[in-house]
Formats: C-alpha cells, structure tokens, sequence
C-alpha cells in the first residue's frame, strides 16, 4: 500500500512540473495617458501603434490601413475616423471618432485615414 502512495504522489509531482504555463494574455486598451492607440482586435486587443502626435494620418498603402479594429483615445482632442470612398476615388468618408478618455470599436476594418484634433 505504501508504494502505491509513493507511485500516486510522484505521478503527481511529475505532471505539475511538465505541465506548461499558460501563456499571459495583453492588458485589453492597454494605452498610456497622453496618447490614442490603435488595435488590430476589437475591445482593444492587439495593440498595432500609438499616435505620438495630433493631426492628420493618412494610412494608405501603410501597413497600418484596413486593419484598426479598435481605439483608445486618452489623448488632448478627439480622434476622427475616415475610409476612402472607392467609387469615387476622390475623397474619404468620415466613419466616426472618438471622444477623448473614451475606448470604441470599429468592426468594418477599412479605417484609411485619422485626424487627431490638436
């Protein structure tokens, strides 16, 4: 009986230690004060970059186009959000913003430009 206790316990201790650990998940809206930041992920996941000044951005051919899926605006001035208008080819669309200390999703992934008010 005793060594069937002994086999138990060490059987025990070896799958605790060769269980990996679970991987840490990145703080959601994950963004200092002072700054907007940008997400490929909605609710503020997947932190893409954050806007180090105000004005105008324009994302096209950029890495950063038709991804941002979500914003935290902790900066001075609220955050607007435009698309290109393809048919026309001319203009951007206004798509929405973000007022500022406020968080907001954009679930259509075709944000093109943004424009930080200073």
């Amino acid at each position: 009986m005793k060594l069937i206790k002994s086999v138990a316990v060490g059987a025990v201790s070896l799958l605790a230690v060769t269980l990996p650990a679970a991987p840490a998940e990145a703080a959601a809206w994950d963004c200092a004060a002072g700054y907007s930041c940008y997400y490929d992920g909605t609710d503020g996941h997947d932190k893409l970059f954050t806007a180090t000044r105000c004005g105008t951005h324009d994302l096209r051919g950029g890495p950063y186009q038709d991804k941002i899926s979500s914003i935290a605006n902790y900066g001075s001035g609220k955050v607007w959000v435009y698309v290109w208008n393809v048919e026309a080819g001319d203009h951007f669309d206004l798509h929405g913003w973000v007022e500022v200390g406020s968080q907001g999703n954009f679930y259509t992934n075709d944000i093109d430009k943004i424009y930080i008010v200073c």
